[in-house]
């Protein structure tokens, strides 16, 4: 049973799938609802003992940050009043951020303007990318047009991409998939190819988004023959508010170890020697930014909640120590980018600001120790770069003080100089404070 392709429609305010009709959700529930029991059975059969041994805190061990804060970056289209930036503009606005990571949507409903998509990518040949490939429903119910428009893909990237993520937000109905088995078939058809002609490109997989077990469960059990290169999720926390809130009794750090150790007791991922969870996807919707913002209700943010936010899910997505590289979605976006283009300019956001200093300060450093909230009375993530000891510090609400070390130097969220002498009371808040050698 085939749905009308016409159905899935691209809200280009948000870009994201627009809603479907209901019409729509119901001939794709009915079409998934065979795959979709057996997967339930699946995971309730697995759900004891993954609360028995999933949610064991994981022990810290230092490690070295190879530049796992990455980004999102898209090929912009003109649209209403929004300023259109070139991949030149683009490029000169993340060269100063300090990062090596970017992450690029290629939409398979735009594969007949794959040349300028690969001109986009090739733009940015001095970092690694991570080509996010987005599904479209008449490439799910045509196994042969997926592997053709996947391998032009490949073909055309070939010594500029060596990793894709196939698939995006499969988990939802508007992003095109009935049923998590069809999107299994559909990573396997990718896989395959992969195999056949491009040994040397590595496929991420999983792409589910939020934080629903019974998907990721399924997701890593499933007697298909492929296995993962790398695991990706789009582990938004965006209803919960701030990133040390909770869901089911787990804050971010605890749903990260749970992810991670599933992913390390599947059989469906290659670890390759690094840490396989990828963290494809992070943001909170803005408020007072209409249909540009991608998510209604108590989940928008203002400003300034976004730049806190944004900083601690990158501090705790390092403090886990488990995520091979976490991109905040994306660069320009009105309704949840580091950039406002509407209006025909460019604004830049507070947290454009925050996520350059948290660049700086830790992509490339040897990450040393993490201490919890309860155990200090704040936050408090160590790291060293060039010798120089950077210390994070926060709190997820009120606020502590705490004497100022000698020798050390204070810096706020956006990378401001912070005046509090040695011995000195100095305040931990929601809003990140870096200690750095004098």
């Amino acid at each position: 049973m085939k749905v009308d392709p016409a159905a899935f429609r691209w809200d280009h305010f948000s870009d994201q799938p627009a809603t479907l009709d209901r019409s729509t959700k119901r001939r794709l529930r009915r079409l998934g609802v065979r795959d979709e029991l057996r997967k339930w059975l699946v995971s309730l059969s697995r759900f004891p003992l993954l609360f028995k041994r999933l949610s064991r805190d994981r022990r810290f061990e230092a490690f070295r940050n190879d530049h796992r804060i990455g980004l999102c970056v898209n090929l912009e289209r003109p649209f209403e009043d929004k300023r259109t930036l070139s991949a030149s503009e683009i490029a000169d606005l993340i060269e100063p951020l300090n990062i090596r990571r970017l992450a690029v949507r290629l939409p398979l409903r735009d594969i007949d303007r794959l040349e300028e998509y690969v001109a986009f990518i090739r733009h940015f040949s001095g970092y690694e990318v991570l080509v996010v490939v987005l599904q479209d429903r008449e490439f799910i119910e045509e196994p042969e047009k997926l592997e053709h428009a996947l391998r032009r893909i490949f073909a055309a990237l070939s010594g500029t991409v060596g990793h894709y993520q196939i698939g995006n937000a499969v988990n939802r109905l508007k992003w095109g998939f009935a049923s998590q088995r069809e999107y299994l078939e559909f990573f396997d058809t990718a896989w395959r190819l992969r195999n056949r002609e491009f040994p040397d490109l590595k496929l991420l997989g999983g792409a589910v988004i939020d934080f629903e077990l019974h998907e990721h469960v399924g997701s890593l059990n499933n007697r298909f023959r492929f296995r993962y290169d790398g695991y990706a999720s789009l582990l938004y926390v965006d209803r919960r508010g701030a990133p040390e809130n909770r869901q089911f009794g787990f804050n971010l750090l605890d749903k990260l170890n749970i992810l991670d150790r599933l992913v390390a007791r599947s059989a469906k991922v290659h670890s390759r020697g690094s840490a396989p969870l990828w963290v494809t996807e992070v943001n909170w919707p803005l408020r007072d930014t209409g249909r540009h913002a991608p998510a209604e209700g108590d989940c928008r943010v203002g400003e300034s909640e976004q730049l806190c936010y944004l900083v601690r899910y990158f501090l705790l997505t390092l403090a886990s120590g488990s995520v091979a590289a976490c991109f905040w979605h994306q660069l320009v976006a009105p309704g949840y980018g580091l950039i406002d283009n509407r209006g025909g300019t460019l604004r830049e956001r507070p947290a454009f600001h925050g996520f350059a200093t948290l660049c700086r300060l830790f992509n490339g450093a040897a990450i040393e120790g993490f201490a919890r909230e309860e155990e200090l009375g704040h936050y408090r993530l160590a790291a060293r770069k060039d010798g120089s000891e950077i210390l994070a510090l926060w709190r997820s609400g009120g606020t502590v003080s705490i004497p100022m070390p000698p020798d050390k130097a204070a810096i706020g969220i956006e990378g401001e100089p912070i005046g509090v002498r040695a011995g000195r009371p100095l305040t931990i808040s929601e809003s990140t404070v870096y200690l750095v050698d004098a």
